[in-house]
């Protein structure tokens, strides 16, 4: 320690300072005394000396022995008997004092070393902390990474697929519309067709009409004909001017046979007018009925392609209500292990606790030097307010499940009746903790919700290469998975 020197500097030279001094009082306090009081009082010292000697040889043995063991170890050891300044009581008060300082120096350079000792460790432990926190953030912000650009890929293929939908919509509608158009001018061209067939059917009766009153006018006129050749034959000779009537009668014979040839004809072109009106509307009908199934499967495709679209819609509810879920998942996960980070500030900083995450689980690790005694599978008492610490939050809300493994480093363990290897051992220390746990609250904590397993050296987090690595897999995980 700073400062130690120095004081054994300074008591060495405040006794060097006292004995000249202690020399001249003495000196002077004998230079009075005559002779005589010198010898009487030289004798009583002589035995009481001698007496001492006397006594202080039984113990010479175990003074040695002790001193030799105190040397061994550095200690500083009082060696009075070998000072001839031993039988001068002031020095030897001063000598006890210095042996005691050096004794306490001593232990404080004995704690120092131990300090610096510990602080070593504490330094690696902090290291090896920090360096897998470091590498489960990395790892935590990748899958955040990949997530983002999950969700952005499928955000960016849905925008895709409903802009090339609305297209399709729109071209559907528009098409539709069209063929609405076109069937409209369809029908408005079928009613005017009906309409002209229904004023050509009104003609064909009017001729039809007529043709049978020119017919009667006919067979009137054929009849008065007769009567009149019969009476112009009776009267031929009797009178040129019947013969004139009669050849006037003929010529309207022949213009009213001509009236009936053209009626006729009229008759004959209405029927090839009301045939080809028949066929245009036969077609017309063929042309309106493929424009109602063309309007059917426009129609089924625009259901379709609603389907589609409500489709589209439910999945795009599902995927955000997923997003959602899994963000609320991992919201839970970060602000539980927060939590646990807070409370549990002491044993994440002497290394004995680390924690770590992923997208749906917490893992909890507590070393062996907090847990269990080597190559024992009884929970010690120190880490059990721990657990408690750590069951209070990650069973905050009723979502979880808890599995607890137990694994060890690859030194094979002390066969004993009740323990045979590594992975018996691990298995019986998952077990301790569970039991713990359930026995700590067993009205919150449902047995179902929880397992444990061992593992035993064949899970490590480092490789057994080294002691401190070896420390590190010498551990039990509670695994906590959120739904």
């Amino acid at each position: 320690l700073p400062g130690s020197e120095t004081s054994e500097a300074t008591t060495e030279s405040e006794v060097k300072k006292t004995e000249p001094a202690k020399n001249e009082t003495g000196d002077k306090k004998t230079e009075p005394v005559s002779e005589e009081t010198t010898d009487k009082k030289v004798e009583p010292v002589e035995e009481k000396k001698s007496q001492d000697k006397e006594t202080s040889e039984g113990s010479e043995e175990k003074a040695n022995e002790s001193a030799s063991e105190a040397e061994s170890e550095g200690k500083p050891v009082l060696n009075e008997k070998y000072d001839w300044f031993y039988w001068r009581s002031e020095f030897r008060e001063l000598n006890q004092k210095k042996h005691a300082v050096d004794l306490e120096l001593y232990e404080l350079k004995k704690k120092y070393r131990s300090l610096e000792k510990e602080r070593k460790e504490l330094d690696n432990r902090l290291v090896v902390v920090k360096r897998e926190r470091s590498t489960e953030k990395l790892k935590f912000d990748e899958e955040k990474k990949v997530l983002e650009e999950k969700v952005s890929k499928t955000e960016n293929t849905l925008k895709e697929t409903n802009e090339t939908h609305s297209k399709e919509k729109d071209a559907l509608l528009k098409e539709k519309t069209a063929l609405e158009e076109k069937s409209q001018k369809q029908v408005e061209d079928i009613k005017k067709l009906e309409e002209a067939k229904k004023t050509c059917d009104t003609e064909m009766t009017k001729l039809k009409e007529q043709i049978a009153s020119l017919e009667k006018e006919k067979k009137g006129v054929e009849e008065k004909h007769k009567a009149e050749l019969a009476k112009v034959q009776e009267e031929l000779k009797k009178s040129e001017d019947k013969l004139a009537r009669l050849k006037l009668v003929e010529e309207k014979e022949n213009e009213f046979n001509k009236q009936v040839t053209e009626l006729k004809v009229k008759v004959q072109e209405a029927d090839t007018r009301n045939t080809d009106l028949e066929k245009k509307i036969e077609e017309k009908n063929q042309e309106n009925k493929a424009l109602n199934d063309k309007m059917v499967l426009v129609e089924q495709k625009f259901a379709d392609f609603k389907d589609k679209q409500d489709k589209l819609k439910v999945l795009i509810e599902e995927m955000s209500a997923d997003r959602k879920a899994k963000q609320e998942l991992l919201d839970k996960i970060n602000n539980r292990f927060t939590k646990l980070e807070e409370k549990l500030k002491e044993e994440l900083a002497l290394g004995d606790i680390r924690l770590s995450k992923t997208s749906n689980r917490l893992v909890i690790n507590l070393s062996e030097k907090i847990s269990f005694r080597s190559g024992s599978s009884k929970l010690r008492s120190t880490v059990k307010p721990t657990l408690d610490k750590i069951m209070e939050i990650i069973t905050e809300f009723d979502d979880y499940v808890v599995a607890i493994e137990g694994h060890t480093d690859n030194v094979p363990v002390r066969k004993r009746k009740e323990l045979r290897d590594n992975w018996q051992l691990s298995t019986e220390r998952a077990l301790s903790v569970l039991q713990y746990i359930l026995k700590s609250n067993p009205n919150k904590y449902s047995p179902p919700k929880f397992s444990a397993a061992g593992y035993g050296e064949y899970h490590p987090v480092q490789p057994n290469d080294s002691e401190p690595n070896k420390a590190l897999n010498r551990r039990v995980d509670i695994v906590v998975t959120y739904r």
